[in-house]
């Protein structure tokens, strides 16, 4: 049992904090995707095919 909780805290630790820096990164690509002029090309792009080759 004490395995278990030691698991726990480490996927806690451990993989907790990066998907909340991933969804702080969404919402920052979000947001410049809304507020900058080429929004438009962006999405177009995204729907055809893979997001991350627009990033790039």
């Amino acid at each position: 049992m004490s395995n278990h909780t030691l698991c726990s805290e480490f996927y806690l630790r451990v993989v907790f904090p990066p998907r909340f820096v991933g969804v702080l990164a969404l919402m920052i690509g979000v947001g410049v995707a809304y507020f900058y002029p080429k929004s438009d090309d962006v999405s177009n792009q995204t729907q055809n095919g893979d997001p991350m080759i627009t990033f790039r």
